[in-house]
């Protein structure tokens, strides 16, 4: 009895094991799924902004991006990790006004990037498992009139229920995120948190006054 006991229980262990294994695909699947989805709302936003870029202008066009890039970004840890060490001594006051600043700054890089469609599309090429607990999305901007596609790939976490975009690589690699840190630096030795809040606003303003 004891024998039979033993082996009944090794078989239904084995069987859990091999549920698990097989639950695997299917749950890697719904990850690579929702972190598709929120890159694919993204380019909806940025194509519609592209397509009625000169009845918006760039304000128009900050005003329609704004919201998305805040709900389908990470803007705070994003704002944590292009900070540094400097994050981690600041109060929560000057956190706030520096994820603040540099989600404006964002979303006017953003206006001023899409500022025009000649008939440009999105395109999701693949997704696969990135560092951690992300989902790297490929994806890329397909142009018109035979010039090469551009490139760009999307690094997607899960936040409770939510996906969002913790970085953009583009060019094979080369990460937003680590450009921004390398840039806000120097202004960040010098100058300390709100000194960058001062950087950014200005040049988001500078963006805005242009008026395209």
């Amino acid at each position: 009895m004891k024998h039979a006991h033993f082996s009944l229980r090794a078989s239904l262990a084995a069987f859990g094991t091999a549920l698990a294994l097989l639950a695997l695909p299917a749950a890697l699947a719904a990850q690579q799924d929702g972190a598709k989805g929120v890159v694919e709302a993204l380019h909806e936003t940025l194509l519609e902004g592209m397509k009625r870029a000169e009845e918006l202008k760039v304000s128009g066009r900050f005003t329609l991006f704004k919201p998305a890039i805040e709900r389908r970004f990470n803007m705070r840890l994003m704002t944590a990790i292009a900070s540094g060490k400097h994050w981690r001594t600041a109060s929560e006051d000057e956190r706030r006004h520096l994820v603040d600043a540099f989600t404006r700054f964002s979303t006017g890089t953003y206006a001023a990037r899409f500022s025009s469609w000649s008939g440009e599309s999105f395109e999701i090429v693949g997704r696969r498992p990135g560092p951690g607990s992300t989902v790297i999305v490929d994806a890329r901007i397909r142009r018109t009139g035979g010039d090469d596609p551009v490139a760009l790939s999307y690094v997607v976490r899960r936040f409770g229920d939510r996906w969002q975009i913790v970085d953009v690589l583009l060019d094979g690699g080369i990460s937003e995120l680590a450009v921004k840190r390398s840039e806000f630096s120097s202004i960040l030795a010098g100058e300390g948190i709100d000194g960058l809040v001062k950087s950014l606003t200005a040049r988001t303003d500078a963006v805005l006054a242009k008026g395209a």
